[in-house]
């Protein structure tokens, strides 16, 4: 359940709503187990409108981090508690990866267990959890990185550090970030197509429809954005990205085939769909 909290007034309707919950519960004769029932506030305000609620007067625990489908989700939806959890999550798989396999020495079985076990929890909702701030795309990264100096050493390859994306296009697999952008566009493409039933990125999809013909063919065209919260989430930031990438690729398409639409979207990193 949420409610956008502006007063006491909205606050009360948002009980009214847990206590329709309840009513509906004990009419099916379902219990509800209050140790895993939160109240969280996600606001960036310094005094918010905070309210005790309750579950057959039991009070709800508050509190500012919750973990829904696997996102942690705190009250100021700063992500840097999840890519730490999935950073940690995805050394501990990348090491038992690497003490399993010690003694494979096939680079394509060795890139499938690292994409399954290792790199699946890399990519996991990024649509929800991108971050914008580099150290946090080093972080993640450097997982990848020891992935490449392993595959390295497994064949003979030399390895520089200097040379991470180039040893990523040699092995075929593209980089953490590059798979981020391509996820974010791609799943645009499947809402705005009607593969995905998201309407709400349908009807926040700011489309740039100019009443005369300009020069400037956007087709996003979003307000001055203040805060990097708003500025850095999943719609402006992919819609920027579109509007960046179809400058320089007249072919892409949100509207186009969808296999069409990712093979335009690999070649502008060089990459081919199979890697991804």
């Amino acid at each position: 359940l949420f409610h956008t909290i502006k007063s006491e007034g909205s606050c009360r309707q948002l009980q009214c709503d847990l206590n329709n919950v309840v009513k509906w519960c004990n009419v099916w004769k379902l219990k509800l187990n209050l140790d895993k029932c939160h109240v969280i506030s996600f606001t960036n305000k310094r005094s918010p409108t905070l309210h005790e609620y309750s579950i057959n007067r039991v009070v709800i625990k508050r509190v500012h981090c919750v973990k829904d489908l696997g996102v942690f989700l705190t009250s100021k939806l700063n992500f840097n508690l999840h890519v730490n959890n999935v950073v940690c999550k995805s050394y501990k798989m990348l090491g038992f990866l690497k003490r399993t396999c010690n003694s494979f020495s096939n680079v394509t079985a060795l890139k499938l267990l690292y994409f399954s076990l290792v790199r699946s929890h890399l990519d996991y909702c990024s649509q929800v959890w991108a971050p914008h701030q580099s150290y946090l795309t080093r972080k993640l990264e450097r997982v990848q990185v020891k992935f490449i100096k392993f595959l390295c050493f497994k064949s003979n390859t030399p390895y520089n550090s200097c040379q991470y994306e180039p040893l990523c296009k040699h092995f075929s697999i593209p980089t953490l970030a590059a798979r981020r952008q391509i996820s974010d566009l791609c799943f645009l493409h499947k809402c705005l197509n009607n593969t995905y039933n998201c309407s709400y990125v349908i009807s926040e999809s700011p489309f740039h429809c100019p009443s005369r013909n300009l020069r400037n063919h956007e087709l996003f065209r979003f307000p001055n954005i203040r805060l990097n919260i708003r500025k850095f989430s999943y719609l402006p930031r992919t819609c920027t990205l579109f509007n960046k990438l179809s400058l320089n690729f007249a072919s892409l398409d949100l509207f186009s085939n969808f296999n069409i639409f990712k093979r335009v979207l690999c070649s502008h990193w060089d990459l081919f769909p199979s890697g991804l």
